[in-house]
């Protein structure tokens, strides 16, 4: 996907979406279950895929405040997501760090939206997984596909 990551105005101004963003809401609207598939960089979500949550689920698409601002009526309810993470962080301390972005992600953002997230995945430490460990990731992924998971 090729498109400006940064919300230039915030919400103030228009930001014309390219068309990848516009398939990408498309998709979003028909999907009952999303999979979000990321390494964790710097405790974070890295810069392109928060540039895509940012121009992507915008007020009008994916939550929409009330004429108060008060309340928020979440545009994308009745849909699923599995998070599935990856991380060179230590066993551990695995748990403990993707903590903070598991919140953010699934409250702070599918939550914020209506998308019920239902399981997360921690995969790591990814720079001392074997090829035998990368098959057994594969796998587990494979696994939650096939189940609808």
């Amino acid at each position: 996907m090729h498109f400006e990551i940064n919300l230039m105005y915030g919400y103030e101004a228009s930001q014309p979406l390219e068309p990848c963003l516009k398939q990408f809401q498309e998709n979003l609207l028909w999907a009952q279950h999303i999979v979000i598939v990321s390494p964790i960089w710097w405790l974070a979500l890295p810069a392109k895929l928060k540039g895509l949550i940012d121009r992507a689920l915008l007020p009008g698409f994916a939550f929409k405040y009330s004429e108060t601002g008060t309340e928020i009526e979440k545009l994308l309810p009745h849909k699923t997501a599995r998070i599935i993470l990856t991380s060179d962080t230590p066993q551990t301390y695995l748990q403990e760090v993707a903590a903070g972005l598991m919140a953010q992600l699934e409250h702070g953002t599918l939550g914020f939206c209506g998308i019920e997230p239902t399981q997360h995945t921690l995969f790591g430490p990814a720079h001392l997984a074997t090829p035998e460990v990368i098959d057994n990731w594969l796998s587990e992924v494979t696994s939650l596909a096939v189940r609808g998971e």
